[in-house]
């Protein structure tokens, strides 16, 4: 095809003139010559009208105006003296803001259509698979301020995405203007997420910091969601065109819970990340009390088809209950007798926003006095609101603030198989499950404890550390043989 009046970079893009009548363009688009590209420029809001005059019958082409995002000059240093399509479409979208959706024009589909601001722009015409020359009318026709229409917030759904996930918010948010183009159409932020972050083309936004519809509809505008933020976020805005703002709006975010395996069942659990088995008194060939004794053993864990078996009777005398047995997912450092997170990732237990441990358990075995258990489980949330729960041999309890049994609980089913349990705790209460049935249900606590009269003394309060878990024997008046099956958490 010989025609090629129109430059094909920005650079050399055609200077078109005279707008205000009407101005013919005529050129030929082909497999080796993709793009032409025009410019202009207009003194006042205006109406662009872009309709076909000539083309080969049967094909089309394809038409878009985009305008400069950010300094002129640094932009034709750039992408100026490259080819338009040679440039990836990630630098494109970095350096230009599309003012209209790219449009098919033949002789039957409908003309472009776009209201536009002072300022300078470009129209792209580019191959869309037809071989074909073409012949353009472009025309614009100056709006007048007194013909201002306001915008309108045309959708506002919210955006729902997994926690910790990015996604972007186009087709969520969405306004229009019968007068207004859509890089004129900005919205700016009154407040901003807490959960996460808002970034337009990768760089974060603060207060009074604004985005266009065009941004939006070009995908350039995402929010990402802070892995251990809570679930609901929102944001709010002023949408406004260049006359009329509208009252504040707000924009709703949901994260969903994700499931996290702490333990799957098989080999050891710390050999997995995220549960330690520990003991107190540790063995040791010192009797240095309270921590290491000389006549203690090494709790036994054994791993099996149905998970990892735990004897939490560690010393020789089996009527001797003292010491604690059990997987947390915090360890202790003795020295400075504080508390170690086993992995930093560790799901926020947020009872707001609710959340669900499920485990195996069996408990074949299980020896201990009233009001205590040779199994125990602890979850405390993140604001230190918990509960704890003692299993016994055929009953379950759920232990009160004063470590006396509140509600009590003796299943239809023996504890010393394994079974299917979950805890679902939301708000201020918690419900337990039994291969999908519930048990048991009542409000959390906040426990009145001090760890220094425990036996032997405890080197740190569990029941006031956030994020805290627990599934073991924590008590010095019982002990147990448990197998523990698969261990997650939805959070």
């Amino acid at each position: 095809m010989a025609i090629d009046r129109a430059g094909n970079t920005l650079r050399n893009a055609t200077r078109l003139q005279g707008l205000g009548v009407s101005t013919i363009v005529k050129d030929g688009i082909s497999k080796t010559d993709r793009d032409d590209l025009y410019a202009f420029s207009l003194g006042d809001r205006s109406r662009l009208d872009l309709q076909v005059l000539k083309i080969k019958p049967g094909t089309a082409v394809g038409a878009e105006v985009f305008q400069l995002q950010g300094k002129k000059s640094n932009v034709l240093k750039k992408i100026g003296a490259i080819a338009f399509s040679d440039i990836p479409a990630r630098r494109i979208r970095q350096f230009t803001s599309r003012l209209s959706s790219p449009i098919r024009l033949s002789r039957t589909t409908p003309k472009l259509d776009t209201i536009l601001t002072a300022g300078d722009y470009y129209l792209r015409v580019f191959f869309v698979g037809d071989q074909t020359q073409y012949r353009l009318n472009l025309s614009t026709q100056v709006i007048p301020a007194a013909q201002n229409t306001p915008p309108s917030l045309t959708t506002n759904g919210g955006l729902t995405l997994a926690r910790g996930a990015t996604a972007n918010l186009g087709g969520r948010l969405e306004a229009t203007d019968a007068d207004t183009p859509i890089n004129s159409l900005n919205y700016t932020l009154q407040t901003l997420p807490t959960e996460g972050s808002l970034f337009r083309n990768g760089v974060a936004l603060g207060v009074g910091q604004r985005f266009s519809q065009a941004e939006l509809n070009s995908n350039l505008i995402t929010y990402q969601h802070r892995q251990t933020g809570r679930l609901n976020d929102s944001f709010s805005f002023v949408l406004a065109d260049d006359q009329t703002a509208l009252a504040a709006s707000s924009f709703q975010l949901t994260a969903t819970p994700a499931t996290t395996t702490l333990f799957n069942g098989t080999g050891l659990p710390i050999s997995q990340g995220w549960l330690s088995l520990g003991q107190l008194p540790l063995q040791s060939p010192f009797n240095i009390p309270p921590y290491f004794s000389s006549s203690v053993s090494a709790a036994s864990e054994t791993p099996g088809a149905s998970g990892v078996t735990l004897n939490t009777q560690i010393f020789p005398d089996p009527n001797a209950n003292k010491g604690y047995v059990g997987y947390s997912n915090n360890g202790v450092d003795l020295a400075t007798q504080t508390p170690v997170l086993i992995n930093s990732a560790f799901p926020i237990l947020n009872r707001a926003d609710g959340f669900t441990l499920s485990f195996q358990l069996a408990l074949p075995t299980e020896v201990s006095a009233a009001n205590r258990a040779g199994f125990s489980l602890m979850v405390i949330s993140n604001d230190t609101a918990g509960i704890e729960l003692g299993f016994k041999s055929t009953e379950i309890f759920a232990q009160a603030s004063s470590f006396g049994a509140a509600e009590t609980v003796s299943p239809g089913f023996s504890l010393s198989g394994l079974v299917d349990y979950a805890i679902a705790i939301k708000d201020n209460g918690y419900q337990l499950f039994a291969n999908n049935s519930l048990i048991l249900s009542g409000a959390l606590r906040n426990y009145n404890f001090d760890p220094n009269t425990s036996q032997p003394r405890l080197p740190f309060n569990p029941y006031t550390l956030p994020n805290f878990l627990f599934l073991g024997d924590n008590t010095d008046q019982g002990h147990a043989t448990i197998t523990l099956g698969a261990v997650t958490i939805q959070a």
